[in-house]
């Protein structure tokens, strides 16, 4: 019967310190991060082709896919409606006006693939973006010119559903988020949004530009850039 007597007093002992408990914090900071990258890796734009590429560019052109035979319908037209010419002994300078927009011969994609969805696009490439941030801004423009044919050609992306805008070595805005998306969409992943790629080349000179070899093509090189407030 003792023994019971003192375990119960102890009981309330604990009872009584249990009463003068203190509580902690913990302080949780989280940073920021933004993430871009593109799963399109090439386009090319191969006149001597004669059928598509497997994988050929989307866009709405008058010529279609770059191959040899939309080339030559190219050429047909803006030679239909050339002036008369005048014989001379030496080299002119009037220029054939006009121009023939086509979209590429093929394309290759990387990581990741892409589902457009229910969302209508029928894009060659994306931008990724993946951030927490709730606004940013995509844009693109070329870091590597042409060498060969840079005076001839305009390379031209999609800016938004409806206008294509020649790139060049100053930054283009391709897609944002600021308060509503432009020219980008959700994905089924938080925070991760995808910029779809639309690209067409308009030989704005088709008649004088050089001779370019399949086997050493001219190349150009379009750098994605990325930024938020």
């Amino acid at each position: 019967m003792k023994k019971a007597i003192k375990l119960l007093v102890l009981a309330g002992a604990l009872l009584s310190v249990g009463a003068m408990a203190q509580s902690s914090k913990f302080n949780f900071a989280y940073p920021d991060y933004f993430y871009i990258f593109t799963n399109l890796n090439s386009e090319t734009f191969n006149f001597f082709a004669t059928s598509p590429g497997s994988k050929p560019g989307t866009a709405s052109t008058t010529y279609g896919i770059a191959t040899h035979d939309n080339l030559t319908a190219c050429l047909d037209d803006l030679l239909a409606s050339a002036p008369n010419v005048t014989a001379s002994t030496s080299e002119g300078t009037d220029q054939i006006t006009g121009s023939c927009d086509f979209v590429a011969t093929d394309t290759s994609t990387g990581s990741p693939s892409v589902d457009w969805g229910s969302t209508g696009e029928n894009a060659e490439g994306a931008i990724i973006i993946v951030t927490n941030k709730s606004s940013w801004a995509a844009a693109a423009k070329i870091t590597t010119e042409f060498s060969q044919v840079n005076g001839y050609v305009n390379l031209q992306l999609r800016t938004d559903s409806n206008t294509f805008t020649t790139l060049s070595t100053s930054a283009v805005n391709v897609g944002s988020l600021n308060g509503s998306l432009s020219n980008a969409y959700y994905t089924n992943y938080k925070n991760v949004y995808a910029v779809p790629l639309q690209y067409k080349l308009v030989l704005t000179n088709p008649i004088a530009i050089p001779v370019i070899d399949s086997s050493s093509s001219d190349t150009a090189e379009v750098t994605y850039e990325a930024g938020t407030p």
